[in-house]
C-alpha cells in the first residue's frame, strides 16, 4: 500500500512538471509578493530564470506606481468573491521595455485571502499591434475617401450604403442626404435608372470594371454627363454590393460637342468618301481580332481546369507522353504523383461547395509555387492533383518535391471567416520501372495514393506490386460495404463499462461488427476507414444509434437493471445539421430515456468549428444525454475544450492502460488524468483493462469505472442480458 506521503510527494512532482512545462506564464503571489513562478513568466518579464523574481514585489512588473495600484483596485473586488479577474494591460520587462499581455488571477481560497493567488499570463504584444495596424488601415482609407478628387459611393442592393463628400456635392446634395437612398436619385428617368443597371450588371458579375460615360441629373433635374467606373466588391456573392467611381466630365463633353460640330463642317465630304472602306476596313480587323481570341479561349478552356486554370487531364496525358519520349532518349527516369486531398469531403460537405472551390483553388495556387519549374502540375477533378516530373535522376528528387509540396501545405488556408488545414496523400510511380505508358503510370500513382491515404494523413508511398492486390482487396471491400448496408449485414455487440468499486456494470458500448460473407469477422479497423472514404459513416452511425437504443428498452423491459447505454458519434455525425433531432427522434421512436444514452466523441471533433460542436452538444446535454470523450490524450492536444464542452465523462486511452503496471510513467499520466477529471467535475473510464494488476493501479489511482477483457470482451445483446441477469456483487483487485 502506498504511503500517504508518497503520494502527496508524487502529486507534488506531477505539478512542478506542468508547471515547469507549461507554455504560458504562472505566478504564485502573496501579499502581492512573486512567492513561485515558472520559466516561462520568468522569459514573458525578461528574466532568464524564475530564481531572479522569487521573493520580489509584483509592483516590478508594472510600467508604474499608479498602474500597480489600479490594478489592486480593479482586481480585489472579483477576486475577493472568488470569481476569475481577467484583463488585458501594459506591462515591463526587465529591460524596461513595456508590452501588451493577458493577465488571469484567482484567489487560492477567498475565506483566507491572505493565501495569496495564482496569476495566468499570456504575451499578446502582437496580437495588440496587429489590432492596431488594422485600425491605422482603416483610418487611412477613411481619409483617402474623404479627399478623394473623385466622387465615390458604395451600393449594396443599388442602395446607398456611404459616399464621399465630392459624389454628394456633385448631385447637390448635403451632407448625408444621400445614404439610404436608391441610386434612383441621380437618374434622370426611371427607363435610365433601369437600363443602367441592366448595363452594368453582367461585367461586374464576371468580375470585370464596368466603364462608361453616363448623362445623369442633379437634384434639381440638371442633366450633366459622368465618367463612371464600377467594380463589385465580390462577383461570387453581387449582394455584397459594388463600388462606383464617378468624374463630372460636363464641360469636357460640351467641348469636344463643339470641336466635333467644327470638325464635322470641314470634313464631310472627305468622310462621305472614305466612309465605306473604313467602315470595311474596320470590321474586317475586328473580326480577325475577335476570331483569334476565341480561338485562343477555345484553345485554354480544352487543356485547362476551369475552376483553378491548371492543366487539366488531356494537356497531362500531351505532357506526360512527351516526357517519355524525352526520357526513353536520354535514359532518365520520369516521376507521376498523384496527389489527394486528406479531409476535403468532410469540408466540402461541412461548409459547402463554395467554400470546397475556394480551397481547392488556393491549394492550387500554392502547388503552382512549391513545383519545380519544368514539372506539369494538373487537377483531375474533385480534390485530386497530378504532378508529372521529368528527367529525375533518383527518389532524391522525387522526396524534395515532397517535402516542398508538404511545406506548402503548412500554413492554414483562410476561407472567409474560417481557416482550413490540409494535407495531401500522396502516390508515385517511375518510369521505366512501374510503367511504360502514361495510363500504366497514372493507374499506379493512383494505387499507391489510395495505399497512403489508408495509412495516414500527410503521407506517400511508392508503387509496388503488393498495392495492385490491395487495390482489388479495397474494391472488393467497398462492394460488399453496399451489399451490407442494403441487406442490413452488420451487428450490434455490447461491452461491459463496470463499477470498480461494486464490480457490478454501470454501462454498455455499442460496438458495430460486420461478419463478411465468406471471409468471416471483419475488424473495425479495416472497414471503418474505407465506410468513411465511401461517405457510408452517416448512414451507419445512426443504424448503431437506433438498434442499441431499441436493444437498451428491451433489456429494461425484461426486467434487467437499467444501465446507460453508449454509442460512438462521429465528427461526420455532428456535421449533419439534423443530428440533433436524428438523436432526439430516436429516443422518442425508441422510449429510451434520455438519461440513458451517452454519447462518445473522439478528441478528433474537435478539428471541426468549436462553436458550432458546442451548440450541438449543450442541445443534446439540456435534455439529459451524456457526453463523453473516447481515446481521451490520443488525439486533439488542446485541453481549453474540456471547460467548453457540456462533458460528464472522459474515457483513458487503452494506450494508457496497457503498460500501467510497468511503465510508471504511464501511471503518472493515469493518474493525472483521473485528478484533473475530478477537478472538472468528470467521471472516469479506463479502458483496455486486461489483467487484476492494471485494475488495482487504476484503483489506486482513482479511476471509477472500466471496461476491458478482464470483465468481458464485446458479445452479442443475448450473453450481455445473462451477464446482467447474474452480476457479481465485487471483483478481486
Amino acid at each position: 500500500m502506498t504511503k500517504p506521503g508518497h503520494d502527496l510527494r508524487q502529486t507534488l512532482q506531477e505539478h512542478q512538471v506542468i508547471l515547469e512545462n507549461a507554455s504560458i506564464g504562472i505566478a504564485f503571489i502573496q501579499q502581492r509578493i512573486i512567492m513561485r513562478c515558472n520559466q516561462r513568466f520568468a522569459e514573458i518579464y525578461g528574466h532568464a530564470t524564475p530564481d531572479t523574481l522569487v521573493g520580489a514585489s509584483s509592483q516590478s512588473l508594472y510600467p508604474s506606481t499608479e498602474a500597480f495600484d489600479e490594478l489592486g483596485q480593479a482586481a480585489y473586488p472579483q477576486l475577493s468573491v472568488g470569481q476569475a479577474y481577467r484583463t488585458r494591460i501594459r506591462m515591463k520587462r526587465l529591460d524596461g521595455q513595456l508590452f501588451w499581455c493577458s493577465l488571469t488571477g484567482k484567489l487560492i481560497d477567498t475565506a483566507f485571502p491572505d493565501n495569496g493567488s495564482v496569476w495566468i499570463v499570456e504575451d499578446i504584444d502582437e496580437l495588440i499591434q496587429s489590432e492596431q495596424a488594422v485600425q491605422q488601415l482603416v483610418t487611412e482609407q477613411s481619409l483617402i475617401l474623404s479627399h478623394a478628387l473623385v466622387g465615390i459611393v458604395f451600393l449594396k442592393n443599388r442602395l446607398v450604403t456611404r459616399c464621399n463628400r465630392l459624389f454628394e456635392e456633385t448631385f447637390g446634395y448635403g451632407p448625408g442626404e444621400l445614404n439610404g437612398g436608391t441610386s434612383r436619385q441621380w437618374y434622370l428617368t426611371d427607363q435610365d435608372w433601369l437600363a443602367g443597371g441592366e448595363q452594368c450588371y453582367e461585367p461586374l458579375a464576371r468580375g470585370e470594371t464596368f466603364r462608361s460615360e453616363m448623362r445623369l441629373g442633379k437634384r434639381d433635374g440638371t442633366p450633366i454627363w459622368c465618367d463612371v467606373l464600377a467594380k463589385a466588391i465580390d462577383p461570387n456573392d453581387m449582394g455584397k454590393g459594388s463600388i462606383w467611381i464617378t468624374l463630372d466630365i460636363t464641360a469636357r463633353r460640351a467641348a469636344e460637342a463643339a470641336l466635333a460640330h467644327a470638325y464635322a463642317d470641314l470634313e464631310r465630304q472627305v468622310a462621305a468618301r472614305t466612309r465605306e472602306l473604313s467602315h470595311t476596313v474596320h470590321n474586317l480587323h475586328h473580326e480577325i481580332a475577335e476570331r483569334q481570341l476565341v480561338e485562343q479561349k477555345i484553345q485554354h478552356l480544352a487543356l485547362h481546369d476551369t475552376l483553378t486554370d491548371l492543366p487539366n487531364r488531356r494537356y497531362l496525358e500531351q505532357s506526360l507522353a512527351l516526357a517519355l519520349t524525352q526520357a526513353k532518349a536520354s535514359g532518365q527516369q520520369v516521376a507521376v504523383l498523384f496527389l489527394d486531398l486528406d479531409r476535403f469531403k468532410h469540408i466540402n460537405d461541412a461548409f459547402g461547395h463554395a467554400v470546397g472551390d475556394e480551397l481547392l483553388l488556393k491549394v492550387a495556387q500554392r502547388l503552382r509555387v512549391a513545383v519545380p519549374a519544368q514539372a506539369t502540375l494538373s487537377r483531375q477533378g474533385g480534390d485530386e492533383f497530378v504532378l508529372v516530373l521529368p528527367a529525375v535522376r533518383s527518389r532524391v528528387d522525387v522526396d524534395q518535391s515532397l517535402a516542398r509540396i508538404a511545406q506548402a501545405l503548412v500554413a492554414p488556408i483562410p476561407l472567409g471567416s474560417r481557416e482550413a488545414r490540409v494535407s495531401c496523400s500522396t502516390g508515385i510511380s517511375l518510369f521505366p520501372d512501374d510503367g511504360l505508358t502514361p495510363d500504366a503510370l497514372l493507374k499506379h500513382a493512383d494505387m499507391a495514393m489510395f495505399s497512403a491515404k489508408s495509412k495516414s494523413q500527410g503521407g506517400h508511398q511508392y508503387f509496388n506490386a503488393r498495392l495492385d492486390v490491395e487495390s482489388q482487396q479495397r474494391i472488393a471491400m467497398e462492394q460488399s460495404l453496399h451489399q451490407a448496408v442494403q441487406s442490413g449485414g452488420f451487428e450490434v455487440y455490447y461491452q461491459p463499462q463496470v463499477d470498480i468499486a461494486t464490480g457490478r456494470i454501470a454501462g454498455v458500448e455499442a460496438l458495430i461488427r460486420w461478419h463478411r460473407p465468406g471471409l468471416g469477422w471483419e475488424p473495425p479497423s479495416n472497414f471503418i476507414p474505407v465506410a468513411e472514404d465511401m461517405g457510408l459513416i452517416p448512414v451507419l452511425g445512426a443504424w448503431v444509434l437506433e438498434k442499441a437504443c431499441e436493444q437498451a428498452v428491451q433489456w429494461q423491459q425484461a426486467g434487467l437493471p437499467a444501465v446507460r447505454m453508449a454509442v460512438n458519434v462521429s465528427a461526420l455525425q455532428l456535421d449533419q445539421t439534423d443530428f440533433v433531432s436524428t438523436v432526439l427522434q430516436t429516443l422518442q421512436r425508441t422510449g429510451l430515456s434520455a438519461d440513458q444514452l451517452e454519447l462518445e466523441l473522439t478528441e478528433s471533433v474537435m478539428l471541426n468549428e468549436v462553436d458550432r460542436t458546442q451548440q450541438t452538444l449543450q442541445q443534446l446535454h439540456a435534455v439529459g444525454v451524456a457526453i463523453s470523450i473516447d481515446d481521451f490524450g490520443t488525439g486533439y492536444s488542446s485541453l481549453s475544450y474540456l471547460s467548453r464542452l457540456p462533458l460528464d465523462k472522459l474515457k483513458v486511452d487503452r494506450a494508457f492502460v496497457k503498460d500501467i503496471d510497468t511503465r510508471p510513467s504511464d501511471a503518472v499520466l493515469c493518474r493525472t488524468i483521473v485528478a484533473m477529471s475530478r477537478n472538472l467535475g468528470l467521471h472516469v473510464t479506463a479502458e483496455g483493462v486486461e489483467t487484476p494488476a492494471q485494475l488495482r493501479l487504476l484503483a489506486d489511482c482513482g479511476c471509477t469505472q472500466f471496461q476491458g477483457y478482464l470483465f468481458s470482451r464485446p458479445v452479442p445483446a443475448t450473453q450481455l442480458a445473462k451477464l446482467l441477469a447474474t452480476q457479481t456483487h465485487g471483483i478481486a483487485r
